[in-house]
C-alpha cells in the first residue's frame, strides 16, 4: 500500500479509553485516577500513553527493589553487619569465577505486595503521576 493516512492525537475521551485499556494489562491500583491522568496528558498518542504506563511500572518495581535492599541492609546492620560481609565475600567469589563482582541481579528480589509500603500497585500510581510531569500529590489524584 502506498497510502498515507493521518491519525490525529487522541482527545481527552480517547486518551481515557486508551489508558483504561492499557491499565487493565498493567494491573493499576484502584486509586489511579485515569480521568485526571487523561486530562494531564494532552497531546500524547496511544504509544506515548503506553510508554508512560511502562515507565511508571518500571519505576515502581525499582522502588520496591530499592526498599527491599534498604530493609536487607538495615537487617544486616542490626545483625552485626553479617549481610555486608556475606555480600563482600560473594563479590570476591564472583570475581574469582569470572562473574561480575558485587551487584545483585534484580530478578532475585521479589517485589513486596501492594499496601506494605515497599512498592506494588499503589506506588505505580505515584510513579505515573511523576512520569506524567505531575506533582505526585494526593494518592487519588484530582478531578
Amino acid at each position: 500500500l502506498d497510502r498515507l493516512v493521518y491519525c490525529g492525537v487522541p482527545g481527552h475521551a480517547e486518551r481515557h479509553a486508551i489508558l483504561a485499556a492499557l491499565g487493565k494489562k498493567a494491573a493499576l491500583d484502584s486509586s489511579v485516577d485515569l480521568v485526571s491522568l487523561a486530562l494531564r496528558t494532552d497531546g500524547m498518542t496511544g504509544a506515548d500513553l503506553g510508554a508512560l504506563l511502562s515507565e511508571a511500572q518500571l519505576r515502581a518495581v525499582h522502588g520496591a527493589i530499592d526498599a527491599a535492599d534498604r530493609k536487607e541492609a538495615a537487617d544486616g546492620a542490626s545483625a552485626g553487619g553479617r549481610a555486608a560481609v556475606d555480600g563482600a565475600l560473594a563479590g570476591d567469589r564472583a570475581a574469582a569465577d569470572g562473574a561480575p563482582a558485587g551487584g545483585r541481579v534484580a530478578a532475585d528480589s521479589a517485589a513486596p505486595a501492594a499496601g506494605d509500603g515497599g512498592g506494588g500497585r499503589a506506588d505505580t500510581h505515584a510513579e505515573m503521576i511523576g512520569a506524567a510531569g505531575g506533582s505526585g500529590g494526593s494518592a487519588g489524584g484530582s478531578g
